[in-house]
């Protein structure tokens, strides 16, 4: 073996040197902090690449290890993913074109949330004389992307991404509730994150690109429970990733890879130590992405 080697030239050495270096830069692992116990990392080897019907993915929940339910911002189609084998096994037409941006299971219920704040409950789902009714939920924005199931309090919870009606979100972001007792809106948020507490975290790791920022962007494009803590991971267009516990304080901020995820959209749970990201893909032939769903694990262990 050494003989072999030393027969190649030095320049080819050095090249393939160089090219073990970069292979294992690019698989390594980047490691997000939760909390002083607890971190989660991308299985960057596990990441799928959606097919083009899929490419402007707007929204995903978890419903079994394989089964994710997608929905994408044109139809009124939900796609049942199978993330082993990689397909669409089948699919649920609810309604007519629209800008569908969200997407939760609740029991035998699914919901959708079109992007001006209109609620799809699709009842009995799984069955073939499904019904769907609709819920003109007014909240305070024209723009909604947001939407999870909170199985411990019976109710949906929604965070409106922008284009609020008021300037005193400008300073916050509220997260309303949908009861599913009496299918009604909350107005009265159940949490508001403080958009200058979010800045404070931003500084402190470097993520602000001004250090005097106190107002940096942030528009919501999902929310998710983790369950066992109840914590609230929200996802932005920024490809930040902020983690609330059940109060509503803020435990941490992480940025994404930009090239990896360029329009995250989409978070659900697979149970407490799992869970995946959904991102829009895009259009061109020489610079053009694919969609695609990233799986992260969560290590509660103590973070060094």
């Amino acid at each position: 073996m050494k003989r072999i080697y030393q027969a190649i030239p030095a320049h080819l050495r050095v090249l393939a040197g160089l090219f073990i270096l970069l292979t294992l830069f690019i698989n390594c692992t980047t490691r997000y902090k939760i909390d002083n116990n607890t971190t989660f990392e991308e299985l960057k080897d596990k990441r799928i690449s959606l097919h083009s019907e899929l490419l402007e993915v707007s929204g995903m929940d978890v419903i079994a290890a394989d089964r994710i339910a997608l929905i994408e911002d044109e139809h009124g189609i939900v796609y049942f993913y199978d993330p082993q084998q990689k397909k669409v096994s089948s699919t649920l037409e609810f309604g007519d074109d629209g800008d569908y941006e969200a997407v939760a299971e609740a029991g035998n219920d699914m919901y959708v949330l079109r992007s001006d704040g209109k609620l799809y409950r699709i009842e009995n789902y799984k069955s073939e004389s499904f019904k769907v009714h609709t819920f003109d939920l007014n909240l305070p924005a024209d723009n909604n992307e947001s939407l999870c199931f909170d199985e411990k309090h019976n109710r949906l919870l929604l965070a409106p991404k922008d284009d609020f009606e008021h300037d005193k979100h400008d300073k916050s972001r509220p997260v309303y509730s949908f009861s599913l007792e009496d299918f009604t809106l909350r107005h009265i948020p159940v949490i508001n994150l403080s958009i200058s507490k979010l800045a404070e975290h931003m500084k402190e790791q470097g993520l602000l690109d001004k250090k005097d920022d106190d107002d940096p962007d942030f528009h919501i494009t999902d929310i998710a429970l983790q369950p066992g803590t109840g914590n609230l991971f929200m996802l932005s267009t920024e490809q930040l990733l902020v983690c609330l516990d059940p109060s509503g304080n803020l435990l941490s901020v992480q940025k994404l890879d930009k090239d990896r995820y360029i329009q995250p959209e989409g978070i659900s749970f697979f149970d407490s130590e799992n869970f995946t990201i959904s991102s829009e893909g895009k259009k061109g032939k020489k610079h053009g992405k694919p969609a695609v769903i990233g799986f992260f694990t969560v290590d509660n262990s103590k973070s060094n």
